[in-house]
């Protein structure tokens, strides 16, 4: 009798366990058929889940939906969504925090942009050994960064960098300083 009930017991737990799992799979396919459905209506052809650390109207340190796609850049949270059209994006490039963390006393970040007040902070606040997506634009002809933290996130950065480069016209930006 003892056996009997072993074994019942031994299957309600393999029942639970491939319930659960069969629950979690339907899961991740509603949410990736989700996340797929919102990146074609913005018609991007990269994106996924990034940690946002400065730049961008929402608190450092949450995680944040991008969307990048040929015409624009979208990054959403909750019910907020911030655009950025391509065509306003200077760089994008990949910085350690070592990098970001020395070049931030001389306000020098990647191109050699000039950062100040609450980026600076933020920038020699940075962990060493982080690695960041740093995005520059201009707005009303000043420039902007956006600082986005990539461990642990599953969008392709390597992959988003050649793209957004490739689209880069072959034109010079002079800059006078």
């Amino acid at each position: 009798m003892e056996e009997f009930i072993v074994f019942i017991v031994f299957f309600a737990i393999c029942g639970i366990v491939i319930y659960a799992g069969v629950r979690s799979i339907q899961k991740a396919k509603k949410i990736s058929a989700e996340k797929q459905e919102k990146a074609s209506a913005r018609s991007a052809h990269i994106y996924g889940t990034i940690k946002h650390y400065d730049g961008l109207p929402f608190p450092g340190g949450v995680m944040v939906e991008m969307y990048y796609g040929k015409d624009a850049i979208c990054f959403t949270k909750d019910n907020q969504e911030v655009t950025l059209d391509r065509i306003k994006v200077v760089n994008m490039d990949v910085c350690s925090g070592k990098d970001l963390k020395a070049n931030s006393s001389s306000g020098a970040v990647g191109a050699g942009f000039l950062l100040a007040g609450a980026t600076g902070a933020a920038i020699g606040a940075l962990a060493a050994s982080g690695t960041y997506l740093v995005i520059s634009y201009k707005k009303d002809e000043e420039l902007k960064l956006i600082l986005l933290d990539t461990f642990g996130t599953a969008i392709p950065i390597q992959k988003l960098i050649k793209d957004f480069k490739a689209g880069l016209g072959k034109e010079v930006e002079k800059i006078e300083l």
